[in-house]
């Protein structure tokens, strides 16, 4: 407990717009915690910044290329349940078979997909203050639930 809690300490009293300078801290204490111990919120919020990190750095469709199809569902599937249906929406929309050889042998994905791939790093650069604003609120939500698996 005593790692987590100064960065919750820090996440409360900073500004979202600041966020990125404790998002990493948390992404390496929230991957400690052993896969079948993670709950659905832990894994939306290590999704959706590797989501929104990777559409800013290479394209979000090298994140999709990449992902576990689990966590995949399973942010959806929060993202839905906790209502923010937009971003579910446009989460979910990049989620096809880019493990499927037809496709992974040459990376001669359809071209479709490419550009809902680019629909959805659009929607990423203009929402990015938004989602970390969305991802504080994820954290501070969850905390106790966090807290409790860092004895």
């Amino acid at each position: 407990m005593q790692e987590i809690n100064p960065l919750y300490d820090t996440l409360l009293t900073m500004a979202d717009r600041d966020f990125y300078q404790i998002e990493t801290e948390f992404i390496m204490m929230l991957q400690r915690i052993p896969d079948h111990r993670k709950p659905d919120a832990v894994i939306a919020f290590l999704t959706i910044s590797n989501w929104k990190g990777t559409s800013l750095r290479s394209g979000v469709w090298t994140f999709y290329e990449s992902a576990q199809q689990k966590d995949l569902q399973t942010t959806s599937s929060y993202l839905t349940n906790d209502g923010q249906i937009e971003l579910a929406e446009v989460f979910s929309r990049g989620i096809h078979d880019y493990q499927n050889p037809v496709y992974a042998e040459n990376f001669d994905y359809p071209s479709e997909w490419m550009d809902e791939a680019d629909e959805i790093d659009h929607w990423i650069s203009t929402h990015e203050h938004w989602l970390d604003t969305w991802m504080c609120n994820l954290l501070l939500k969850s905390k106790d639930t966090v807290i409790e698996l860092f004895p």
